[in-house]
């Protein structure tokens, strides 16, 4: 089976690689959606197109973002008159950040109308979309986000090495304004002799570096790495960290493949309650919070770190324990195999109607 899938291979995450190469498995083959579209043979022989983030508009002002949304309607509308089967995979509640989010949300109410099935990653998806509608609710499908185990690796950078005495934290992952970097300096200052925390990650653009740059000088107990960080280090960074901190905006944030990232290479996360955290039954092993506005988000924080703080002083292994226990957990739940066996019957379906 030849499907269109968009994006085939995301440049910053890893997500769109791990299913289009096992789903090579089951005979199926994922073209670029900007390929299927321009060759009328490979289009004529494509019934089904996967959709991954269709909803986020990426053009940096606003004529060029009004054109990318014209663009992407006239396609969905091409798709549906040439009674092609849509499949969207719900990332996030809306897209994180960017101007004209009005457009996205009309995006999101046309997928949800015109796909033939709605993939989400987390049960509590299924709240922010129009579940009232009966049509719609048949539609979604839930299916696991694929782990990241043995994805990442090969580096033969050095391990960074930290005292054992204090809780040593990580943030990685690409630095964006709505990922609360901010908010975290401003808690992690607050225990200067407790914690060492590292950022770790390649900015939105310089002025967002110059600014986290300059807003944590003289902060001694944080570490910023502001560069991107190659697919085969990745794993190297992680390694010598007792937790992941990861203080996402709730507002847009659903699921996460940052978490599924940490428990794939057996380390645990301080984080928000978001759709990939509420799936997990048992949160005896990791550490999570609700907020109702920044300062409450800034207070759950503060709580959250000093109760690691705690077990850190309590116990050094704690959190070693609690990163093979999320590990088991991914291993089990979130198999790649799985994830894609799953997303075969959905194309199956779809095909099949």
């Amino acid at each position: 089976m030849k499907i269109a899938f968009s994006p085939t291979d995301h440049n910053t995450n890893k997500y769109s690689k791990i299913l289009v190469e096992l789903l090579e498995d089951h005979k199926i083959y994922a073209y670029p959606l900007h390929k299927v579209l321009t060759q009328f043979e490979l289009f004529r022989s494509v019934k089904v197109f996967h959709l991954n983030w269709y909803e986020s508009l990426y053009s940096k002002n606003v004529f060029e973002k009004t054109i990318e949304f014209i663009r992407k309607i006239i396609i969905l509308f091409i798709l549906k008159i040439c009674s092609k089967k849509i499949i969207w995979t719900m990332h996030n509640k809306i897209p994180h950040e960017g101007t004209l989010l009005i457009l996205s949300k009309f995006l999101i109410n046309l997928l949800t109308i015109f796909s033939s099935k709605i993939i989400i990653h987390s049960k509590i998806s299924k709240d922010f979309l129009s579940i009232s509608n009966q049509k719609i609710k048949s539609k979604i499908e839930y299916i696991p986000h694929p782990n990241y185990i043995n994805i990442y690796g090969g580096s033969k950078r050095e391990c960074e090495t930290h005292s054992r005495d204090k809780l040593n934290l990580l943030f990685i992952g690409a630095i964006k304004p709505y990922k609360n970097i901010e908010l975290l300096i401003d808690v992690v200052k607050i225990f200067y002799d407790d914690i060492n925390l590292t950022i770790a990650g390649k900015p939105s653009d310089d002025i967002y570096k110059q600014h986290l740059l300059s807003y944590s000088a003289d902060i001694k107990n944080i570490a910023l790495h502001l560069e991107f960080i190659s697919d085969n280090d990745i794993s190297s960074y992680i390694k010598n960290f007792d937790l992941l901190v990861l203080p996402y905006d709730i507002q847009s944030s659903l699921n996460s493949g940052t978490v599924i990232l940490a428990f794939s290479y057996n380390k645990s996360v301080i984080c928000p309650e978001i759709g990939t955290i509420s799936d997990i039954q048992e949160k005896n092993h990791l550490l999570t919070y609700n907020y109702t506005n920044n300062r409450e988000h800034t207070f759950q924080l503060m709580e959250k770190i000093k109760y690691a703080i705690n077990l850190k002083k309590d116990n050094h292994t704690v959190f070693e324990d609690w990163g093979n226990h999320m590990f088991n957990y991914v291993n089990i739940n979130n198999d790649k195999k799985d994830v894609v066996a799953k997303l075969v019957k959905v194309y199956d379906q779809v095909t099949s109607i």
